[in-house]
């Protein structure tokens, strides 16, 4: 007789959960709901990330048939397998630079296409870093000047790379674990020997001008070939902001314009230098190669000259994220979304509407939708 009374009690018990529970349950997903609606009506709302609604079947399958080529796999071992870097086409460029402002992309451009060749292409990220300041009594080389010393291998100038950019250097780090280390090379004469034992020399860096940069090419003519990488100045911004206090609205909408003016007059002296150097200068947005990697990747290898492996360009993708899953990588570009409030964004498409066409920008519409994406796609872009 027990065991059936203490079924009977447990029955009876599991009952009165149910009853409480479920109006519990629908009470908190009305008042979300009701919360949602608001935050959507807020002004001062962060702008709300939706989640892609194509298939799910469909992108496992397409992601399917990506991995099946050969393009992309979690292989570490393949940053430095060594296939020997090969040139196409009739490039005869040996120098190469990435450009971009600050928070703006270019290290992981010049990351995803030279670090792939250790032992090939020697590469620097952000060298004039740590240069003294220049004064008329010190009689310091211009900041042009230094990276053409280190271009050529004069690196009597090696004491003042910064050390965690340094090691940002595949090629570096390679000549570092392989020769130096064993022998007990000082930093110095290692960079020295890295840069000498390649063919190609690539620099990343924001602390040139598109004068310096005009001077590099009327130089070295047919050896150099320029990168420079442009990111949606709403992002420069979020970026900027996170470690600086949240700014006023007539102060964000000063500095918002203050980029944008900036951007587009790089763009436009880019243009001018593509006319003046032609095939040696290539203007890329940040968001083309994380929304498009492989395309992207191959489009700018083609540019410099590279013949890159499925192996090489996989080893890239997995190694700097961008083999994630497409809506991840939108999450990725997007994230200045969650920076601001929808209020603060108006105020930044204000500063910044009459320069978006020619940067390929787009403004945030008065309504979020699914599949919000503010910038040209790569097959529909001109620069």
């Amino acid at each position: 007789m027990r065991a059936p009374r203490c079924l009977v009690r447990l029955v009876m018990w599991l009952g009165a959960v149910v009853i409480v529970a479920v109006p519990c349950t629908l009470l908190l997903l009305l008042g979300t709901r009701e919360d949602n609606a608001s935050l959507l009506r807020d002004p001062n709302a962060p702008v709300i990330l939706v989640a892609d609604d194509a298939d799910d079947g469909t992108r496992q399958q397409q992601r399917q048939n990506f991995i099946g080529q050969g393009h992309v796999g979690r292989n570490y071992s393949l940053w430095t397998t060594h296939q020997g870097l090969q040139q196409t086409g009739s490039s005869l460029a040996r120098l190469f630079l990435v450009y971009a402002l600050p928070h703006g992309g270019g290290g992981l451009v010049s990351e995803a296409i030279f670090n792939v060749h250790p032992k090939d292409v020697f590469f620097l990220y952000e060298p004039l870093h740590n240069l003294p300041p220049i004064t008329s009594q010190t009689h310091m080389q211009r900041p042009v000047e230094w990276l053409q010393l280190m271009l050529n291998c004069s690196l009597g100038v090696a004491g003042h790379l910064h050390l965690p950019h340094l090691w940002k250097s595949s090629s570096f780090r390679f000549t570092h674990t392989s020769h130096c280390h064993p022998h007990q090379v000082d930093m110095a004469k290692c960079v020295t020997i890295a840069c000498k034992r390649t063919k190609f020399r690539a620099v990343f860096t924001t602390q040139l001008t598109m004068a310096e940069i005009t001077e590099l090419l009327t130089a070295y003519q047919h050896l150099l070939k320029v990168v420079m990488v442009v990111r949606d100045p709403r992002a420069l911004l979020a970026t900027h902001f996170r470690s600086h206090p949240r700014p006023l609205l007539w102060h964000l909408q000063m500095q918002a314009e203050r980029i944008c003016i900036t951007m587009a007059a790089k763009i436009s002296s880019a243009r001018s230098l593509q006319h003046r150097f032609p095939g040696a200068v290539l203007v890329l947005h940040h968001e083309h190669l994380v929304s498009y990697p492989v395309d992207v990747l191959d489009a700018v290898n083609q540019f410099l000259g590279f013949g890159v492996s499925h192996h090489q360009l996989a080893a890239t993708l997995a190694i700097l994220g961008l083999d994630a899953p497409e809506q991840e990588r939108l999450q990725l570009i997007n994230m200045w979304q969650l920076d601001f409030t929808l209020q603060e964004v108006r105020q930044v498409d204000k500063s910044c509407s009459k320069y978006y066409r020619g940067l390929e920008y787009l403004p945030v519409p008065y309504t979020i939708t699914t599949r919000n994406n503010f910038f040209v796609p790569w097959l529909d872009a001109k620069l």
